[in-house]
């Protein structure tokens, strides 16, 4: 390959994982599927490196590495805390639990902090992108002593115009969820089924 092609793949992949950074900062939309952050995290991480070996003469080179090497020591400075985040979320150990729900909807367990409990996000499909409708904590639900990392399974009980109810599988027992579409809020607290 040429180096003009790997630096195009590269300017590529960097303005794709930018745009999935401003995107989820801003909007909460992500790429569709939990391993497309990923993939171009990862494309990009290696594209780096190989754009910065076949372009070491140049003084960019020598800076963006720099860059790239303080970016990574200042998130380690405050007990590895960031930088075990960035390792959590870019690769799979970061995922407990992921279910494809009908009518376009996904659920998934993920924990991507160390001092964290494990979080349930509720993600609607939009074609190429994802919504992100709530994240939710132990707090947020009464699971009668239970928590989030102990669920078995999630399934989508029913979904109406305004709201989608999940059944959360916990041991012999299951409670009801319900979201509202339009703000991604919870319903009062959930029900034992």
């Amino acid at each position: 390959m040429s180096k003009k092609i790997i630096f195009k793949a590269f300017l590529v992949f960097t303005f794709l994982l930018l745009l999935d950074i401003l995107l989820y900062s801003f909007f909460e939309l992500s790429f569709k599927g939990y391993f497309s952050d990923i993939s171009i995290f990862w494309g990009w991480f290696i594209l780096s490196i190989i754009v910065i070996i076949l372009y070491w003469k140049k003084k960019a080179a020598k800076i963006y590495l720099g860059g790239l090497a303080t970016a990574i020591l200042v998130s380690i400075l405050p007990m590895l805390i960031p930088f075990i985040a960035i390792i959590l979320s870019m690769t799979p150990h970061g995922l407990y639990y992921s279910q494809p729900l009908p009518n376009d909807y996904r659920v998934q367990i993920v924990n991507y902090t160390p001092l964290g409990k494990p979080q349930l996000e509720l993600i609607e499909n939009k074609g190429l992108f994802e919504k992100h409708l709530n994240v939710i904590k132990d707090f947020d639900l009464d699971l009668g002593g239970r928590y989030i990392s102990q669920i078995e399974k999630i399934s989508l009980l029913k979904e109406d115009e305004k709201s989608v109810s999940l059944l959360l599988h916990l041991d012999q027992d299951t409670r009801e969820i319900k979201f509202q579409k339009s703000t991604g809020n919870l319903y009062p607290a959930p029900e034992i089924v």
